[in-house]
């Protein structure tokens, strides 16, 4: 029973979203942004090289999603497998490129659609060299797990 609820969540949830991004994102949001590309709204929007501020920006909200990942780490580092620091990376990583689409669904949907390999495997190394460091760089500087008194062997 526990298998077939982990299926039906995954299946839900993945329709639901998918549609919603096939209606919103690829129907009415991207009519809405070539609407106002055609009136010329979009005219004044930034080009890189961007600003200083606006990098120093984006510097500093990056610090949301990885605060994030930091907040997931100490929720699942101690029920994920291994003793050490570094297996335990190991399957963090695993699952934080498992969650992102930017691991498997977006290089094979690029694939899909007749992106050259080279290309592919350009756009495609960003994260699989970022997801790793930062999941590793999370696991050996974030305190250590200290157990609670009820949880220490007597």
């Amino acid at each position: 029973m526990i298998a077939i609820r982990i299926v039906l969540a995954t299946a839900a949830a993945a329709l639901a979203g998918f549609a919603f991004h096939v209606v919103y994102g690829r129907g009415f949001a991207q009519d809405y942004l070539a609407s106002a590309g055609e009136s010329g709204r979009l005219a004044d929007v930034l080009q890189e090289p961007y600003p200083t501020y606006v990098v120093t920006i984006a510097a500093l909200t990056a610090l949301i999603p990885t605060l994030g990942k930091v907040i997931a780490w100490l929720l699942v580092r101690d029920k994920l497998p291994g003793v050490t620091t570094a297996c335990k990376a190991f399957w963090f990583t695993g699952l934080m490129m498992l969650i992102s689409q930017d691991f498997l669904r977006m290089p094979i949907m690029n694939l899909l659609i007749g992106m050259p390999i080279d290309v592919w495997a350009v756009l495609s190394a960003e994260q699989w060299v970022i997801v790793p460091m930062t999941c590793f760089l999370i696991a050996f500087i974030s305190p250590p797990w200290e157990p609670k008194p009820s949880e220490k062997p007597s």
